[in-house]
């Protein structure tokens, strides 16, 4: 599973058949002693893997949506999750640097509860929405767009 995966998971086969997602311990008393084979119509996650029921008796293709958690770019530009690791990596949006100088600007000046901060949420918020618009834009078909809060 992708290491900036939440815990929001659509997990859908090749027809766009959405399966059926059960806690670990449902899924464990449900089918842990069903040897049963053929398309998956089930799945839990354990220990980040994805287990799937019945068993595939075949090769089966499946789209996974998740939510992402905080991810970054490392100098390279792959993607990692969680917060920066090196003096070289960048947010994960191209030519978006400046929101988070906004963002902390004003959760810096919501913090000490000064009445500025409220033109800076508009900013904040006008330059979010054009981060998205450009992302969603961008990102070919296939690939997972993150979910926004």
């Amino acid at each position: 599973m992708p290491a900036d995966i939440a815990d929001t998971l659509v997990l859908t086969d090749q027809n766009g058949d959405e399966l059926s997602q059960l806690g670990q311990q449902d899924f464990e008393r449900s089918f842990n002693s069903d040897v049963s084979t053929g398309g998956p119509t089930h799945f839990t996650v354990v220990d980040r893997q994805i287990r799937l029921w019945p068993v595939p008796d075949s090769a089966y293709q499946f789209t996974l949506s998740y939510k992402r958690r905080l991810a970054t770019r490392d100098s390279s530009g792959n993607i990692q999750a969680g917060f920066f690791k090196a003096d070289t990596d960048f947010p994960l949006w191209d030519d978006h640097h400046y929101l988070i100088v906004v963002r902390a600007k004003l959760l810096g000046l919501k913090s000490l509860t000064d009445p500025t901060a409220s033109a800076l949420e508009d900013e904040y918020m006008d330059l979010l929405a054009a981060m998205r618009e450009e992302y969603t834009q961008a990102v070919p078909a296939g690939f997972q767009v993150p979910a926004w809060p």
